[in-house]
């Protein structure tokens, strides 16, 4: 008998598979892919608004010709109503989660009939 004999057998591979370094890439580039398709909206909002009224209307160009502050003077020329716009959204979101945190302390400290139920509905 050869020395060659007495090995076990390679085993079969089933199919390929990548290893975990290959995966953990695969997953950052996704990942990253995914986040620059979100923030491609916002690039555009913050460069659409810093370029001049008439520039902005126009097909997109990443690097405005002219740079300009106009549109954020604009914006704070409308102060009385961006401070009530400011005070109701204000409001409500305190008023939403004082209401809310009022009631995860009722769904935490008691028990009652219908509980579960009650947790669902307040998800939708």
């Amino acid at each position: 008998m050869s020395a060659t004999a007495l090995r076990p057998a390679r085993p079969v591979r089933k199919g390929w598979r990548p290893g975990p370094v290959m995966a953990a890439w695969a997953y950052y580039i996704l990942a990253g892919a995914i986040t620059l398709v979100f923030l491609f909206p916002l690039a555009w909002v913050l460069l659409s608004s810093v370029q001049p009224t008439a520039g902005a209307s126009a097909l997109p160009i990443w690097l405005p010709s002219a740079f300009t502050l106009e549109n954020y003077a604009t914006l704070t020329r409308v102060g009385a109503d961006l401070w009530n716009s400011l005070a109701v959204a204000l409001g409500s979101s305190l008023g939403v989660a004082l209401v809310s945190t009022l009631a995860a302390y009722g769904f935490s400290r008691f028990r009652f009939a219908g509980q579960v139920y009650g947790l669902l509905e307040l998800e939708c």
